[in-house]
């Protein structure tokens, strides 16, 4: 079949069309458009302050945009409450806070919310939905440990886990690794690639290392100056030369000796 053919073919999960976006009184987002598909891992890419944490808060509805929509499920975002925003989309963004004290089960438990009566205690089905997601995520442990007990890695995982309970098809992940250490990086992003093949979920983020998208992404856009210059798979967008323009960075890029996605490698200036 046909390349083009199969892409119209995809369902649409979310989609921004002629976004305008500004950040503190500055232009951040020029008339963008991106439609993402149902199913998909899409990684947003670019340097510091191109605009790609901007974009995913359009996209998840934490900002406004100026001008152009952001339509979820062929319905303009805006048209959704909160509550009915959240059962469809999860957004998780850069260091997230909680209430000191609170523990890892009643962390996972704030994700039920588009479901519960704020007023009345966790029902059977919102506990169910919270064991599960210590069970899946390996939390069970520290459930009743308070997240300022917690390392790095056990702090993402359970903020992760608070963004699963909700159970939304649209997982949304502003810089999920920053501030873990190498092994807890790939630890994470393995559970977030399980979610996209074992539960379907649609992904989309914002990462800093290219390795890491190219490995775990099927779908890469390259921002530059709050406009999109690339868009495509690893293996059709990774390149020096796109890497170079993205982010002045001379690379070597090669295919992975014992995996089917590239790496890319800095050349020194020394």
């Amino acid at each position: 079949m046909n390349t083009m053919i199969q892409e119209n073919t995809k369902l649409c999960a979310l989609s921004a069309h002629n976004l305008k976006v500004s950040y503190k009184g500055t232009q951040v987002i020029d008339d963008l458009s991106l439609t993402l598909h149902s199913g998909e891992v899409c990684v947003l890419l670019g340097a510091n302050g191109c605009g790609k944490s901007t974009l995913l808060k359009t996209l998840a509805g934490a900002l406004q945009p100026q001008s152009g929509e952001v339509k979820l499920q062929n319905k303009c975002l805006s048209s959704y409450n909160a509550r009915q925003r959240a059962k469809r989309l999860a957004f998780l963004p850069q260091n997230p806070t909680a209430p000191d004290g609170l523990t890892v089960r009643e962390l996972v438990l704030l994700g039920r919310y588009p479901f519960r009566h704020p007023l009345l205690p966790a029902g059977k089905e919102d506990k169910s939905v919270v064991e599960q997601v210590l069970e899946q995520l390996d939390l069970h442990a520290i459930a009743d440990k308070t997240l300022g007990s917690l390392s790095g890695g056990q702090r993402q995982r359970a903020w992760l886990g608070m963004a699963l309970a909700q159970q939304s098809d649209i997982l949304m992940l502003d810089e999920p690794t920053s501030f873990l250490d190498l092994a807890h990086q790939y630890e994470l992003m393995q559970l977030i690639r399980q979610q996209n093949r074992e539960q379907g979920k649609t992904i989309i983020m914002v990462l800093h290392d290219l390795n890491q998208a190219f490995e775990f992404a099927d779908r890469l856009v390259f921002l530059k100056n709050g406009q999109i210059i690339a868009d495509g798979s690893p293996v059709q967008t990774a390149n020096s030369q796109l890497i170079q323009q993205v982010f002045g960075l001379q690379t070597v890029v090669m295919p992975h000796p014992e995996q089917n996605h590239p790496i890319c490698l800095p050349i020194s200036g020394r």
